[in-house]
């Protein structure tokens, strides 16, 4: 066997060729070349040895050597390629940003002093306290310096870019794009805004609906508005074709759309541009559809803001029988006040009721909610849809039960369970019913079709629903159902 026969030989040389260029900059690089290197020696002592009259003993070590390293190789090697590989990805696609430090020279001990600086906000406590553990364990990995340059461009609101968007923000016209000069662009919450884009500078390929409507696909973003999206979420899942028809037009190569939404109960035609409030983390800071190349989630939400004064108007709570009204014309009723001591099987049958009359259901958890919240999952006074009104019988008993979506969904996608767990409590209820409960027999879990994962969809039975909601708000859907077909 020739020398660059052996696996040693062979990972080292593959190693170096694909990842030399992390030479001298990546500390994960010199760790897993000093412990390739190490491995290398010691073969290359062996061969060195192997002279007579022991050329056997020696080759038989430089085998046994080999044959340790090859096995030996899966337990640790391909963790740290995993590493190298986002190393070689960020460091690819790092934008130089101007009024951002140069973080990429700087030394450990001064990035973690750049991470003390940052303003103290509490969605990034957490997440900055992390990253200083991360630099004083590991060193100055790119994926935690990009991880710094998110944070301080997101804090102090600096555009921040990533490789692709710049290249499609060269392509992009938007000089000769519709301009709404109406559109209120107050802005007062934590994340600043850094630009206002559009979709063809966030997106390839931008679409209005991209293989139509899912309220999975629905995302909220920091702002306040759970009580918009809840109204979205529930006209979207009992009917979808009334979101489409909300856009009377829309343009997407001039920026322009036209939506039929109601005020005061009266049909209002609403122009904006498409221009979306985008932060330094690299995100929209208004809501979004999971679909990277889809928007009418955030132009429906721009749409309300501008007919309210802007985002800084709606963004801080409100009401989704409202919302739903401005929606679609659909007038609230006279809901539920719930509390621990109503009755359950009232409460259940004005909900089948609400629910057999094709109206929305909307659900509000109470104020001072804190102590409770992250034993149950339910936010403190916090807007959830409701989607379904069931009742299922088998052997064991009568299941009735409330099918419920937080429109926070997949917020957490993006987050750490840990992030999810300090943040939000969580996106679902956690007690009988909830996901993996026992309460799920086999039949059940096929009868409604269950499917148990992080989506904000959850059931909880009439007891616990009593027990945990104050307020349910109500539409008449059924009254304007019909002049959207």
């Amino acid at each position: 066997m020739s020398v660059s026969e052996y696996s040693i030989k062979k990972t080292l040389q593959e190693f170096k060729e694909k990842y030399g260029k992390l030479d001298g900059v990546s500390p994960q690089f010199t760790k897993t070349l000093d412990t390739i290197v190490k491995w290398e020696k010691a073969l290359d002592n062996g061969i060195g040895l192997a002279k007579p009259p022991h050329v056997d003993f020696y080759m038989n070590y430089v085998k046994k050597t080999d044959s340790d390293f090859q096995s030996g190789l899966s337990g640790w090697y391909p963790s740290h390629c995993d590493i190298l590989d986002k190393e070689l990805k960020v460091r690819s696609e790092w934008v130089n940003t101007p009024n951002v430090p140069d973080f990429l020279n700087l030394t450990v001990d001064q990035l973690i002093q750049e991470c003390k600086n940052l303003p103290v906000t509490p969605s990034y406590e957490t997440p900055v306290k992390t990253l200083i553990d991360c630099f004083q364990k590991y060193g100055k990995l790119y994926q935690y310096l990009k991880l710094l340059k998110d944070y301080y461009c997101a804090l102090h609101g600096i555009f921040n870019p990533s490789k692709e968007m710049v290249e499609r923000q060269k392509r992009a016209n938007t000089s000769t794009m519709f301009f709404d000069t109406e559109f209120k662009q107050d802005w007062d919450f934590s994340e600043k805004i850094s630009a206002w884009l559009r979709p063809c500078e966030i997106a390839d390929d931008p679409q209005l609906f991209f293989d139509g409507i899912d309220v999975l696909d629905i995302r909220q973003s920091s702002i306040g508005t759970c009580y918009f999206l809840a109204a979205v979420i529930n006209l979207a899942y009992k009917c979808p074709r009334i979101i489409k028809n909300i856009f009377v037009e829309s343009d997407m190569k001039k920026g322009k759309h036209v939506l039929r939404l109601y005020k005061d109960g009266k049909e209002t035609l609403v122009t904006i541009d498409d221009r979306l409030p985008f932060g330094g983390n690299g995100k929209l800071l208004c809501s979004r559809s999971s679909t990277v190349n889809e928007f009418w989630v955030p132009l429906l939400e721009k749409a309300f803001a501008k007919l309210y004064g802007g985002y800084k108007a709606i963004g801080h709570g409100g009401q989704s029988d409202f919302a739903t009204a401005t929606l679609c014309g659909a007038r609230p009723l006279p809901g539920l006040v719930v509390t621990p001591t109503s009755n359950p099987l009232e409460i259940w049958k004005k909900l089948v009721d609400f629910n057999k009359a094709g109206n929305t259901i909307f659900v509000y958890s109470p104020q001072n909610y804190a102590e409770t919240e992250k034993t149950s999952g339910i936010k403190e006074y916090h807007a959830y849809a409701v989607l379904e009104v069931v009742k299922v019988e088998d052997e064991q008993k009568v299941h009735r039960l409330v099918k419920i979506m937080n429109p926070w969904g997949f917020a957490g996608s993006d987050m750490t369970k840990q992030q999810i767990q300090s943040s939000m409590a969580s996106l679902e209820w956690k007690g009988r019913y909830s996901d993996n409960s026992s309460d799920w027999t086999p039949y059940l879990i096929k009868r409604l079709n269950v499917e148990f994962r992080d989506d904000g969809i959850f059931y909880m039975c009439i007891e616990d629903f009593v027990q945990h909601w104050k307020d349910v708000k109500v539409n008449a859907l059924s009254d304007v159902y019909d002049c959207f077909y």
